[in-house]
């Protein structure tokens, strides 16, 4: 079973898919390792953040990443080599704990730097 984290709101659908059990008779559960059900999986989780202001600040050490517009709103964020994560929040004036929301996927190595190269969310919007 994948980890969702505590806030597993990001994740759109589920399959069960039974594992098959070491040392067991494959024709006392044929179906083990087979798709058995798939669903859309709808949340109704209240947003942490309903009106989260995201204000983009001049570059810094330890974000010198390059931000990039959708519809004239500040949209991704490319990390550049050296970015850490408490310092990129900083930089867009909110938490690292906002920003990690609006990027569920992000791993942030050694629970700060980040991975040169990766896009971020940066719009509430569209997490």
């Amino acid at each position: 079973m994948g980890q969702s984290g505590p806030r597993p709101d990001y994740l759109s659908s589920v399959v069960l898919v039974p594992v098959p059990v070491a040392d067991e008779d494959p024709s006392e559960r044929p179906w083990a390792g087979s798709v058995l059900a798939a669903a859309d999986l709808t949340w109704k989780i209240p947003d942490p953040y309903p009106d989260l202001p995201v204000t983009v600040r001049e570059d810094r050490p330890g974000a010198y990443g390059i931000v990039t517009d959708v519809d004239g709103r500040p949209a991704n964020y490319l990390v550049a080599h050296g970015d850490e994560l408490s310092t990129v929040a900083e930089r867009f004036a909110i938490t690292p704990a906002q920003l990690l929301w609006m990027n569920p996927y992000l791993d942030p190595l050694n629970d700060d730097w980040l991975l040169e190269r990766n896009t971020l969310n940066i719009d509430p919007a569209r997490r």
